[in-house]
């Protein structure tokens, strides 16, 4: 639940640091600021167990949870959020999963259920509501109608 605040803020911070800030900037920032948590733990982890004996493939994850993963996905994610409302690139991040199936099939050989392809229609589903525009009749009715404070 933390970390899904942290994402939230993340996304409503970055994207009111859009007008001043470059998707880049925004981006490395949250990286580097991460090192406040990271640090720390590592410290711990490495006092409590040892340094840990990584191997070329352990490397090679690590490099790619770090550059493709992190990096470009969240810069990405910043960028995009230049050209979209904040509640709206929020609904994407439900198909996540769906992808994260995909590539079990294409790489694993899995075979997806019946109550996971039920599951991933209505996370399609879900996702096309969110990011549907409001009829002419509702957006004119939220303008003529103000909200009381």
């Amino acid at each position: 639940m933390v970390a899904l605040l942290f994402e939230a803020c993340y996304t409503v911070l970055g994207k009111s640091s859009l007008d001043r800030y470059p998707g880049l900037l925004i981006t490395a920032s949250s990286i580097i600021g991460s090192l406040v948590v990271w640090i720390p733990a590592t410290a711990i982890n490495v006092a409590a167990a040892g340094l840990p004996h990584m191997t070329a493939a352990a490397w090679i994850g690590v490099l790619y949870m770090a550059i493709p993963c992190t990096v470009v996905g969240y810069l990405v994610w910043m960028v995009a959020l230049r050209y979209v409302s904040a509640a709206g690139a929020a609904a994407t991040l439900y198909l996540q999963p769906l992808a994260g199936t995909a590539l079990a099939v294409v790489i694993l050989s899995e075979r997806p259920t019946g109550g996971t392809l039920a599951g991933g229609l209505c996370i399609i589903g879900g996702v096309w509501l969110a990011g549907r525009r409001p009829g002419r009749s509702v957006a004119a009715a939220v303008e003529a109608e103000p909200l009381a404070v």
